[in-house]
């Protein structure tokens, strides 16, 4: 049994295409970013997925509350926690150009080590406790980085509902038959595993 990692064989799109729905989110992409870059071309065999994937993105970069610096930050945690390679290049090039990240900070969170400036390091440490949680820190974590030099600064993950917000149309499936607490379950697995260290 072969241990080697999948690879897609979906072909690369292009504006170009045949199919009107890939030709138009395509087109789209171009003209939210100024290219078609190669992961947009796959992921447009599925317009769908490319359509979420752009209208999130956008928001987020819109919306979040967070400076071009701390989203950078952001996407370069997230990208070196998944080992990301093209992800890490995209982000690092966005980082060196229009987001004007210090390049000592990208080349630190390159590096997997720690950033000096308190802020970023507080808001790159959040991150990789969202990715290693599956977003869902413990109240230290969370009150450590509001309580910190973030101080009011919103989080994306404040829309996760707590587990007396779940409705009660939803209760009986978030317990097993025998009545205990799979969610509590998992998240013990989750905090078991060690951050990856590269």
């Amino acid at each position: 049994m072969s241990a080697e990692q999948y690879r897609s064989k979906l072909p690369k799109q292009d504006i170009t295409s045949g199919d009107k729905r890939i030709s138009d989110v395509l087109t789209h992409a171009k003209q939210q970013v100024g290219m078609v870059p190669n992961m947009y071309a796959f992921m447009s065999n599925a317009p769908e997925l490319l359509e979420t994937y752009l209208s999130g993105y956008d928001k987020f970069r819109k919306d979040s509350g967070f400076t071009s610096v701390e989203q950078e930050v952001v996407f370069l945690t997230i990208s070196f926690e998944n080992a990301c390679d093209y992800c890490m290049a995209a982000h690092s090039t966005i980082a060196d150009g229009p987001s004007k990240v210090p390049k000592d900070v990208t080349d630190t969170i390159r590096a997997n080590a720690p950033i000096a400036e308190p802020k970023l390091a507080a808001l790159s440490k959040l991150t990789r406790t969202l990715f290693a949680t599956r977003g869902r820190p413990s109240n230290d974590d969370v009150q450590e980085f509001l309580g910190g030099v973030f101080g009011k600064t919103r989080t994306g993950y404040h829309s996760r509902p707590r587990r007396e917000d779940v409705e009660q149309l939803l209760e009986p499936r978030i317990r097993d038959a025998g009545g205990s607490d799979v969610r509590a379950a998992r998240m013990e697995v989750a905090r078991a595993q060690p951050l990856v260290t590269r």
